[in-house]
Protein backbone atom coordinates (compact mmCIF):
# COMPACT_ATOMS: atom_id res chain seq x y z
CA UNK A 1 0.00 0.00 0.00
CA UNK A 2 1.46 3.76 -1.07
CA UNK A 3 0.77 5.89 1.97
CA UNK A 4 -0.76 9.40 0.74
CA UNK A 5 -3.32 7.36 -1.86
CA UNK A 6 -6.86 7.58 -0.64
CA UNK A 7 -8.47 5.18 -2.59
CA UNK A 8 -9.79 2.04 -2.45
CA UNK A 9 -7.73 0.29 -5.06
CA UNK A 10 -4.64 0.97 -3.04
CA UNK A 11 -4.41 -2.07 -1.83
CA UNK A 12 -1.77 -4.73 -2.42
CA UNK A 13 -5.56 -7.40 -1.58
CA UNK A 14 -7.87 -8.81 -3.59
CA UNK A 15 -9.85 -5.96 -3.03
CA UNK A 16 -12.06 -5.56 -6.56
CA UNK A 17 -13.64 -1.68 -5.86
CA UNK A 18 -12.21 1.80 -6.47
CA UNK A 19 -13.43 5.18 -5.39
CA UNK A 20 -13.37 8.93 -7.23
CA UNK A 21 -14.39 11.97 -5.92
CA UNK A 22 -14.62 15.37 -8.86
CA UNK A 23 -15.02 19.20 -7.84
CA UNK A 24 -14.98 21.43 -10.39
CA UNK A 25 -16.78 24.54 -10.91
CA UNK A 26 -17.78 27.33 -13.33
CA UNK A 27 -18.88 30.48 -12.94
CA UNK A 28 -20.64 32.35 -15.83
CA UNK A 29 -21.71 36.12 -16.89
CA UNK A 30 -23.55 36.56 -20.05
CA UNK A 31 -26.30 39.35 -21.40
CA UNK A 32 -28.93 38.77 -23.86
CA UNK A 33 -30.68 41.82 -26.04
CA UNK A 34 -33.32 41.97 -28.58
CA UNK A 35 -34.15 44.89 -30.40
CA UNK A 36 -36.78 45.43 -33.25
CA UNK A 37 -38.15 48.51 -35.30
CA UNK A 38 -41.38 48.91 -36.98
CA UNK A 39 -41.95 44.60 -37.06
CA UNK A 40 -39.26 44.66 -40.45
CA UNK A 41 -35.81 44.93 -38.65
CA UNK A 42 -34.42 43.42 -35.51
CA UNK A 43 -31.19 43.38 -34.01
CA UNK A 44 -29.62 40.48 -31.30
CA UNK A 45 -26.63 40.43 -29.56
CA UNK A 46 -25.50 38.16 -26.61
CA UNK A 47 -22.24 37.72 -24.52
CA UNK A 48 -21.04 35.54 -22.22
CA UNK A 49 -17.66 35.26 -19.88
CA UNK A 50 -16.83 32.25 -18.68
CA UNK A 51 -14.40 31.27 -15.35
CA UNK A 52 -13.34 27.58 -15.39
CA UNK A 53 -11.72 25.51 -12.46
CA UNK A 54 -10.14 23.05 -14.99
CA UNK A 55 -7.51 24.90 -16.44
CA UNK A 56 -4.72 26.52 -15.71
CA UNK A 57 -5.41 30.07 -13.78
CA UNK A 58 -3.81 32.17 -17.05
CA UNK A 59 -6.36 30.15 -19.51
CA UNK A 60 -9.39 29.67 -17.89
CA UNK A 61 -11.51 33.17 -18.43
CA UNK A 62 -13.20 33.40 -21.66
CA UNK A 63 -15.23 36.07 -22.98
CA UNK A 64 -17.37 34.83 -26.44
CA UNK A 65 -19.99 37.71 -27.99
CA UNK A 66 -22.62 37.13 -30.84
CA UNK A 67 -24.48 39.39 -32.87
CA UNK A 68 -27.20 38.71 -35.32
CA UNK A 69 -29.58 41.33 -37.19
CA UNK A 70 -31.97 40.59 -39.82
CA UNK A 71 -34.26 42.73 -42.39
CA UNK A 72 -37.84 41.38 -43.58
CA UNK A 73 -38.05 42.78 -46.82
CA UNK A 74 -41.65 42.43 -47.29
CA UNK A 75 -42.76 44.24 -44.30
CA UNK A 76 -39.83 47.44 -45.12
CA UNK A 77 -40.58 47.79 -48.94
CA UNK A 78 -44.28 48.54 -49.83
CA UNK A 79 -44.67 47.23 -52.99
CA UNK A 80 -43.14 43.93 -52.11
CA UNK A 81 -45.54 43.60 -48.62
CA UNK A 82 -48.80 44.27 -51.24
CA UNK A 83 -47.91 41.46 -53.37
CA UNK A 84 -49.77 38.39 -54.36
CA UNK A 85 -47.25 35.69 -54.65
CA UNK A 86 -44.33 36.65 -52.56
CA UNK A 87 -44.94 35.76 -49.08
CA UNK A 88 -41.94 36.87 -47.00
CA UNK A 89 -38.36 37.63 -48.47
CA UNK A 90 -35.95 38.39 -45.21
CA UNK A 91 -32.09 39.23 -45.70
CA UNK A 92 -30.02 38.11 -42.47
CA UNK A 93 -26.34 38.25 -41.19
CA UNK A 94 -24.20 37.44 -37.96
CA UNK A 95 -20.91 37.61 -36.31
CA UNK A 96 -20.03 35.28 -33.13
CA UNK A 97 -17.28 34.06 -31.16
CA UNK A 98 -17.49 30.68 -28.74
CA UNK A 99 -15.42 29.35 -26.66
CA UNK A 100 -15.35 25.98 -25.34
CA UNK A 101 -13.17 23.55 -23.11
CA UNK A 102 -12.26 20.23 -24.70
CA UNK A 103 -10.05 17.86 -22.55
CA UNK A 104 -11.32 14.90 -24.72
CA UNK A 105 -12.76 11.54 -24.45
CA UNK A 106 -10.57 10.38 -21.46
CA UNK A 107 -11.34 13.08 -19.19
CA UNK A 108 -13.91 12.61 -16.37
CA UNK A 109 -17.53 13.73 -16.23
CA UNK A 110 -16.86 17.49 -14.97
CA UNK A 111 -13.21 17.73 -16.70
CA UNK A 112 -11.82 18.19 -12.94
CA UNK A 113 -7.94 17.45 -11.90
CA UNK A 114 -7.41 16.50 -15.99
CA UNK A 115 -3.96 18.93 -16.14
CA UNK A 116 -2.64 17.04 -13.57
CA UNK A 117 -0.91 13.37 -14.24
CA UNK A 118 -3.12 10.49 -12.36
CA UNK A 119 -1.84 7.26 -11.31
CA UNK A 120 -3.73 3.84 -11.81
CA UNK A 121 -3.14 0.81 -9.92
CA UNK A 122 -1.75 -1.29 -13.06
CA UNK A 123 -3.05 -4.35 -14.99
CA UNK A 124 -2.54 -7.41 -12.93
CA UNK A 125 -1.82 -5.84 -9.77
CA UNK A 126 -1.75 -6.16 -7.22
CA UNK A 127 0.02 -9.36 -7.11
CA UNK A 128 1.39 -11.33 -4.67
CA UNK A 129 0.45 -8.93 -2.34
CA UNK A 130 2.47 -6.36 -4.00
CA UNK A 131 0.80 -3.11 -5.05
CA UNK A 132 1.62 -1.87 -8.72
CA UNK A 133 1.02 1.71 -10.05
CA UNK A 134 1.28 3.50 -13.61
CA UNK A 135 0.46 6.58 -14.89
CA UNK A 136 -2.71 7.77 -17.42
CA UNK A 137 -1.03 7.03 -20.79
CA UNK A 138 -2.78 10.38 -21.68
CA UNK A 139 -0.80 13.39 -21.17
CA UNK A 140 -2.40 16.71 -21.32
CA UNK A 141 -0.59 19.76 -21.96
CA UNK A 142 -0.59 22.24 -18.90
CA UNK A 143 -0.93 25.30 -21.21
CA UNK A 144 -3.95 23.73 -22.51
CA UNK A 145 -6.33 27.04 -23.70
CA UNK A 146 -9.75 26.83 -24.71
CA UNK A 147 -10.82 26.26 -28.70
CA UNK A 148 -11.89 29.90 -29.87
CA UNK A 149 -14.11 29.77 -33.08
CA UNK A 150 -15.16 32.89 -34.43
CA UNK A 151 -17.38 32.96 -37.62
CA UNK A 152 -19.52 34.95 -39.52
CA UNK A 153 -22.55 34.25 -42.32
CA UNK A 154 -24.92 35.91 -44.90
CA UNK A 155 -28.41 34.33 -45.77
CA UNK A 156 -31.70 35.13 -46.88
CA UNK A 157 -35.32 33.59 -46.48
CA UNK A 158 -38.24 33.11 -48.98
CA UNK A 159 -41.52 32.01 -48.41
CA UNK A 160 -44.02 32.53 -52.14
CA UNK A 161 -47.13 31.12 -53.71
CA UNK A 162 -49.26 30.97 -49.72
CA UNK A 163 -46.46 28.85 -48.43
CA UNK A 164 -46.19 26.77 -51.45
CA UNK A 165 -42.57 27.31 -51.98
CA UNK A 166 -40.10 28.15 -48.99
CA UNK A 167 -36.13 28.58 -48.69
CA UNK A 168 -33.23 29.93 -47.67
CA UNK A 169 -29.16 29.76 -48.65
CA UNK A 170 -26.51 30.68 -46.51
CA UNK A 171 -22.85 31.29 -46.53
CA UNK A 172 -21.16 30.71 -44.07
CA UNK A 173 -17.17 31.39 -42.57
CA UNK A 174 -15.73 29.85 -39.34
CA UNK A 175 -11.65 30.14 -38.37
CA UNK A 176 -10.81 27.73 -35.33
CA UNK A 177 -7.99 28.95 -33.17
CA UNK A 178 -6.29 26.52 -30.26
CA UNK A 179 -8.12 23.18 -31.79
CA UNK A 180 -7.42 20.46 -28.81
CA UNK A 181 -6.53 16.77 -30.69
CA UNK A 182 -4.62 13.95 -29.56
CA UNK A 183 -1.42 13.01 -30.91
CA UNK A 184 0.84 9.66 -30.08
CA UNK A 185 3.82 10.37 -28.85
CA UNK A 186 6.75 7.69 -27.81
CA UNK A 187 6.21 6.00 -24.86
CA UNK A 188 10.12 7.23 -24.21
CA UNK A 189 8.00 10.26 -22.28
CA UNK A 190 6.21 7.92 -20.00
CA UNK A 191 2.99 8.93 -21.70
CA UNK A 192 1.56 7.19 -25.15
CA UNK A 193 -0.45 9.77 -26.74
CA UNK A 194 -0.83 14.07 -25.68
CA UNK A 195 -4.07 16.38 -25.45
CA UNK A 196 -2.90 19.76 -26.71
CA UNK A 197 -4.04 22.78 -28.83
CA UNK A 198 -2.72 21.51 -32.32
CA UNK A 199 -3.10 24.84 -34.38
CA UNK A 200 -5.91 26.38 -36.32
CA UNK A 201 -7.97 25.69 -39.07
CA UNK A 202 -11.08 27.56 -41.41
CA UNK A 203 -14.39 26.15 -42.57
CA UNK A 204 -16.23 27.68 -45.68
CA UNK A 205 -19.33 26.56 -47.00
CA UNK A 206 -23.12 27.11 -48.09
CA UNK A 207 -26.26 25.56 -47.46
CA UNK A 208 -29.54 25.78 -48.74
CA UNK A 209 -32.93 24.17 -48.38
CA UNK A 210 -36.13 24.08 -50.01
CA UNK A 211 -39.65 22.78 -49.83
CA UNK A 212 -42.51 22.46 -52.48
CA UNK A 213 -45.87 21.84 -51.75
CA UNK A 214 -46.70 19.80 -55.16
CA UNK A 215 -50.36 19.05 -53.78
CA UNK A 216 -52.70 20.56 -51.34
CA UNK A 217 -56.22 19.59 -51.48
CA UNK A 218 -59.22 18.09 -48.85
CA UNK A 219 -57.91 14.78 -49.45
CA UNK A 220 -54.36 15.33 -50.32
CA UNK A 221 -51.00 16.56 -49.63
CA UNK A 222 -48.12 16.19 -51.22
CA UNK A 223 -44.61 18.28 -50.04
CA UNK A 224 -40.64 17.86 -51.42
CA UNK A 225 -37.73 19.23 -48.63
CA UNK A 226 -34.43 19.03 -49.88
CA UNK A 227 -31.49 20.52 -48.64
CA UNK A 228 -27.76 20.54 -50.30
CA UNK A 229 -24.17 21.26 -48.27
CA UNK A 230 -21.11 22.38 -49.57
CA UNK A 231 -18.23 22.34 -46.85
CA UNK A 232 -14.78 23.05 -47.23
CA UNK A 233 -12.85 22.40 -44.02
CA UNK A 234 -9.26 23.17 -43.77
CA UNK A 235 -6.24 22.81 -41.26
CA UNK A 236 -4.30 25.98 -41.83
CA UNK A 237 -1.43 24.83 -39.27
CA UNK A 238 -0.42 22.34 -36.66
CA UNK A 239 2.24 21.88 -34.20
CA UNK A 240 5.98 24.44 -34.86
CA UNK A 241 8.09 21.88 -36.94
CA UNK A 242 5.37 18.93 -37.33
CA UNK A 243 4.42 18.43 -41.03
CA UNK A 244 1.04 16.72 -40.28
CA UNK A 245 -0.30 15.30 -36.97
CA UNK A 246 -2.30 12.12 -36.72
CA UNK A 247 -5.38 11.61 -35.34
CA UNK A 248 -6.02 8.00 -35.75
CA UNK A 249 -4.02 5.31 -37.46
CA UNK A 250 -2.87 1.86 -37.75
CA UNK A 251 0.17 0.06 -37.09
CA UNK A 252 2.10 0.83 -40.54
CA UNK A 253 1.01 4.57 -40.13
CA UNK A 254 -1.71 4.54 -42.50
CA UNK A 255 -4.47 6.37 -41.16
CA UNK A 256 -6.39 10.14 -40.59
CA UNK A 257 -3.99 13.30 -39.97
CA UNK A 258 -4.31 16.71 -39.74
CA UNK A 259 -2.06 18.45 -42.73
CA UNK A 260 -1.39 21.88 -43.23
CA UNK A 261 -3.10 23.17 -46.33
CA UNK A 262 -5.25 20.29 -46.79
CA UNK A 263 -9.10 19.36 -46.07
CA UNK A 264 -9.61 17.81 -42.24
CA UNK A 265 -9.04 14.83 -42.45
CA UNK A 266 -6.35 13.98 -45.05
CA UNK A 267 -6.31 9.85 -45.54
CA UNK A 268 -2.32 9.06 -45.67
CA UNK A 269 -0.58 5.74 -46.26
CA UNK A 270 1.36 3.95 -49.00
CA UNK A 271 1.41 4.39 -53.31
CA UNK A 272 3.37 2.84 -55.84
CA UNK A 273 6.41 5.42 -57.39
CA UNK A 274 4.62 7.54 -60.39
CA UNK A 275 6.19 8.90 -63.46
CA UNK A 276 3.82 11.83 -64.58
CA UNK A 277 0.89 9.60 -62.87
CA UNK A 278 1.74 6.18 -64.01
CA UNK A 279 3.24 3.30 -61.94
CA UNK A 280 6.76 2.41 -62.17
CA UNK A 281 7.60 -1.00 -62.95
CA UNK A 282 10.58 -3.11 -62.56
CA UNK A 283 12.07 -3.67 -66.16
CA UNK A 284 12.72 -7.03 -65.48
CA UNK A 285 10.21 -8.51 -63.18
CA UNK A 286 7.10 -6.01 -64.00
CA UNK A 287 6.08 -5.45 -60.17
CA UNK A 288 5.16 -2.70 -58.92
CA UNK A 289 7.65 -0.05 -56.97
CA UNK A 290 6.46 0.84 -53.82
CA UNK A 291 7.07 4.68 -52.28
CA UNK A 292 8.24 3.96 -48.99
CA UNK A 293 7.19 7.36 -47.73
CA UNK A 294 3.51 8.13 -46.18
CA UNK A 295 1.43 9.92 -49.20
CA UNK A 296 -1.51 11.83 -48.91
CA UNK A 297 -4.45 9.92 -50.64
CA UNK A 298 -7.31 12.06 -50.39
CA UNK A 299 -9.66 13.93 -47.85
CA UNK A 300 -11.70 11.83 -45.76
CA UNK A 301 -14.47 14.21 -44.62
CA UNK A 302 -17.64 14.72 -47.21
CA UNK A 303 -17.39 18.47 -49.21
CA UNK A 304 -21.30 17.70 -50.47
CA UNK A 305 -24.48 16.48 -48.58
CA UNK A 306 -28.18 16.41 -50.25
CA UNK A 307 -31.03 15.51 -48.90
CA UNK A 308 -34.63 14.70 -50.37
CA UNK A 309 -37.15 13.96 -48.13
CA UNK A 310 -40.71 13.38 -50.12
CA UNK A 311 -43.97 13.08 -47.86
CA UNK A 312 -47.56 11.86 -48.76
CA UNK A 313 -50.45 12.67 -47.33
CA UNK A 314 -53.73 11.21 -48.23
CA UNK A 315 -56.78 11.67 -45.51
CA UNK A 316 -55.32 9.55 -42.42
CA UNK A 317 -52.42 8.21 -44.32
CA UNK A 318 -48.77 9.66 -44.43
CA UNK A 319 -45.71 7.83 -46.34
CA UNK A 320 -42.65 9.45 -46.04
CA UNK A 321 -39.01 8.81 -46.88
CA UNK A 322 -35.46 10.15 -46.16
CA UNK A 323 -33.03 9.94 -49.13
CA UNK A 324 -29.66 11.53 -48.94
CA UNK A 325 -26.80 11.34 -51.15
CA UNK A 326 -22.82 12.34 -49.86
CA UNK A 327 -19.42 13.05 -52.24
CA UNK A 328 -16.48 14.18 -52.67
CA UNK A 329 -13.85 12.03 -50.18
CA UNK A 330 -12.39 8.56 -49.65
CA UNK A 331 -12.38 6.07 -48.02
CA UNK A 332 -9.66 3.66 -46.90
CA UNK A 333 -10.84 0.01 -46.34
CA UNK A 334 -8.59 -2.21 -44.26
CA UNK A 335 -10.16 -5.16 -44.71
CA UNK A 336 -9.04 -4.80 -48.01
CA UNK A 337 -5.55 -6.92 -48.00
CA UNK A 338 -7.07 -9.43 -45.58
CA UNK A 339 -9.96 -10.29 -48.52
CA UNK A 340 -7.08 -10.81 -50.78
CA UNK A 341 -4.87 -12.61 -48.87
CA UNK A 342 -7.31 -15.27 -48.84
CA UNK A 343 -9.09 -15.05 -51.98
CA UNK A 344 -12.33 -13.47 -50.82
CA UNK A 345 -11.28 -10.08 -52.83
CA UNK A 346 -13.04 -9.56 -56.17
CA UNK A 347 -9.70 -7.95 -57.56
CA UNK A 348 -8.00 -11.09 -56.76
CA UNK A 349 -10.15 -12.70 -59.57
CA UNK A 350 -8.76 -10.01 -62.42
CA UNK A 351 -6.89 -11.63 -65.22
CA UNK A 352 -8.36 -14.59 -64.33
CA UNK A 353 -5.79 -14.84 -61.44
CA UNK A 354 -2.95 -15.00 -64.07
CA UNK A 355 0.15 -13.40 -65.40
CA UNK A 356 -0.60 -9.99 -65.99
CA UNK A 357 0.50 -6.34 -66.93
CA UNK A 358 0.30 -4.49 -64.31
CA UNK A 359 -2.24 -1.68 -65.54
CA UNK A 360 -1.35 2.04 -66.67
CA UNK A 361 2.36 1.18 -65.73
CA UNK A 362 5.81 2.45 -66.95
CA UNK A 363 9.36 1.25 -67.01
CA UNK A 364 13.28 2.81 -67.84
CA UNK A 365 15.10 1.37 -70.25
CA UNK A 366 18.49 0.29 -70.89
CA UNK A 367 19.07 4.42 -71.76
CA UNK A 368 16.80 5.62 -68.89
CA UNK A 369 14.19 6.45 -70.94
CA UNK A 370 10.18 6.17 -69.62
CA UNK A 371 8.18 3.78 -71.45
CA UNK A 372 4.91 2.29 -71.39
CA UNK A 373 4.75 -1.36 -70.29
CA UNK A 374 2.69 -3.53 -72.87
CA UNK A 375 4.50 -6.41 -72.38
CA UNK A 376 6.37 -6.95 -69.08
CA UNK A 377 4.68 -9.85 -67.16
CA UNK A 378 4.27 -9.34 -62.90
CA UNK A 379 7.10 -12.29 -61.78
CA UNK A 380 5.92 -15.50 -60.55
CA UNK A 381 6.89 -15.70 -56.63
CA UNK A 382 5.86 -18.78 -55.11
CA UNK A 383 2.82 -17.12 -53.54
CA UNK A 384 0.61 -18.01 -56.39
CA UNK A 385 -2.14 -16.16 -58.32
CA UNK A 386 0.76 -14.92 -60.59
CA UNK A 387 2.94 -13.79 -57.28
CA UNK A 388 0.94 -10.48 -56.80
CA UNK A 389 -2.53 -10.31 -54.90
CA UNK A 390 -0.88 -12.35 -52.19
CA UNK A 391 2.21 -10.72 -51.97
CA UNK A 392 2.46 -8.37 -48.88
CA UNK A 393 5.12 -5.74 -50.53
CA UNK A 394 3.91 -4.77 -53.56
CA UNK A 395 0.30 -4.96 -53.03
CA UNK A 396 -1.13 -5.74 -49.63
CA UNK A 397 0.71 -3.39 -47.55
CA UNK A 398 -0.09 -0.58 -50.23
CA UNK A 399 -2.51 1.62 -49.13
CA UNK A 400 -3.77 3.22 -52.49
CA UNK A 401 -5.11 -0.29 -53.56
CA UNK A 402 -7.99 0.15 -51.00
CA UNK A 403 -8.78 3.35 -51.15
CA UNK A 404 -12.34 3.84 -52.55
CA UNK A 405 -14.45 6.59 -53.48
CA UNK A 406 -17.02 7.06 -50.48
CA UNK A 407 -19.81 8.65 -52.45
CA UNK A 408 -23.22 6.79 -51.81
CA UNK A 409 -26.77 7.27 -52.44
CA UNK A 410 -28.78 6.10 -49.33
CA UNK A 411 -32.12 5.00 -48.08
CA UNK A 412 -32.30 5.83 -44.39
CA UNK A 413 -35.61 5.99 -43.90
CA UNK A 414 -38.88 4.97 -44.76
CA UNK A 415 -42.47 5.05 -42.86
CA UNK A 416 -45.94 4.78 -43.02
CA UNK A 417 -47.99 6.16 -41.00
CA UNK A 418 -51.66 6.06 -39.84
CA UNK A 419 -52.95 9.27 -37.64
CA UNK A 420 -56.23 8.83 -35.70
CA UNK A 421 -59.34 11.03 -37.08
CA UNK A 422 -59.81 14.23 -34.83
CA UNK A 423 -63.33 13.37 -35.17
CA UNK A 424 -62.79 9.86 -33.13
CA UNK A 425 -59.97 10.93 -30.97
CA UNK A 426 -62.35 13.99 -29.51
CA UNK A 427 -65.27 11.16 -28.84
CA UNK A 428 -62.91 9.28 -27.11
CA UNK A 429 -63.32 12.12 -24.90
CA UNK A 430 -59.98 10.91 -23.24
CA UNK A 431 -57.50 10.73 -26.16
CA UNK A 432 -56.37 13.78 -27.41
CA UNK A 433 -54.09 12.41 -30.89
CA UNK A 434 -52.85 8.92 -31.42
CA UNK A 435 -50.87 7.02 -34.44
CA UNK A 436 -49.08 3.87 -35.51
CA UNK A 437 -46.39 3.91 -37.60
CA UNK A 438 -44.40 1.10 -40.07
CA UNK A 439 -40.25 2.48 -39.65
CA UNK A 440 -38.05 1.14 -41.90
CA UNK A 441 -34.76 2.38 -41.62
CA UNK A 442 -30.88 2.43 -44.24
CA UNK A 443 -32.98 0.26 -46.33
CA UNK A 444 -31.06 0.55 -49.48
CA UNK A 445 -27.31 2.05 -50.43
CA UNK A 446 -25.96 2.89 -53.89
CA UNK A 447 -21.82 3.11 -54.09
CA UNK A 448 -19.59 3.14 -57.06
CA UNK A 449 -17.99 0.88 -58.69
CA UNK A 450 -14.39 1.19 -56.88
CA UNK A 451 -15.85 0.63 -53.39
CA UNK A 452 -15.79 -2.99 -53.30
CA UNK A 453 -16.25 -3.62 -49.64
CA UNK A 454 -19.00 -2.10 -47.19
CA UNK A 455 -21.02 0.86 -46.21
CA UNK A 456 -18.60 4.01 -45.58
CA UNK A 457 -21.11 5.77 -43.35
CA UNK A 458 -19.50 4.84 -40.32
CA UNK A 459 -15.83 5.03 -38.66
CA UNK A 460 -13.51 2.30 -38.07
CA UNK A 461 -11.77 4.65 -35.04
CA UNK A 462 -14.95 5.06 -33.67
CA UNK A 463 -18.15 7.30 -33.52
CA UNK A 464 -16.05 10.24 -31.08
CA UNK A 465 -13.42 9.99 -33.11
CA UNK A 466 -12.03 13.26 -35.39
CA UNK A 467 -9.60 10.23 -37.44
CA UNK A 468 -12.75 9.46 -40.18
CA UNK A 469 -12.26 7.99 -43.08
CA UNK A 470 -11.18 4.33 -41.84
CA UNK A 471 -13.32 1.74 -42.34
CA UNK A 472 -12.58 -1.85 -41.49
CA UNK A 473 -13.52 -5.18 -39.50
CA UNK A 474 -16.53 -3.58 -37.28
CA UNK A 475 -20.45 -4.15 -38.52
CA UNK A 476 -21.64 -1.27 -40.63
CA UNK A 477 -25.01 0.10 -40.09
CA UNK A 478 -27.46 -2.29 -39.91
CA UNK A 479 -31.20 -2.11 -41.49
CA UNK A 480 -33.46 -1.87 -38.80
CA UNK A 481 -37.49 -2.32 -39.07
CA UNK A 482 -39.75 -1.01 -36.19
CA UNK A 483 -43.23 0.14 -35.57
CA UNK A 484 -44.28 3.03 -33.42
CA UNK A 485 -47.78 3.82 -31.24
CA UNK A 486 -48.33 7.34 -30.14
CA UNK A 487 -51.04 8.27 -27.89
CA UNK A 488 -51.72 11.65 -26.20
CA UNK A 489 -54.06 12.29 -23.59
Amino acid sequence: MQSGIYNLANTPGLVAASNSTYEARQVGFYYDVQLGWNDFLFLHTTGREDEVSVLATNNNKFFYPSVDASLVLTKAIASLDNSKWLDMWKLRGSVSKVGQVNLGPGANAYGAYSLIPSINQANGFPYSGQAGYQLNPQFISPDLKPEITKSWEVGTDVKMFDGRVDGSLTYYAEHTNNQTLTTSIAWSTGFSNLLANAGETESKGIEAALRLTLLRNRNWNVDLASTYTYSDNRVLSIFPGLNNLSISQYGDGTGAYAVPGYQFPEIMGYDYMRYNGKVEVNAVTGMPIVNPQLVYLGNANARDILSFTPTVTFKSFSLAAVMEYRGGYKRYNSIGFNMDWSGMGIRTAEYNRQRFVFPNSVYQDGTGKWVNNTSILISENGNGNGGFWTDVTENEAVTSNYISNGAFWKLRELSLTYSLSPKIAKATKVIKSASISAVGRNLLIWVPKTNLYTDPDYSDAGSTSNGIGLTGYQPPPSRYFGGNISINF
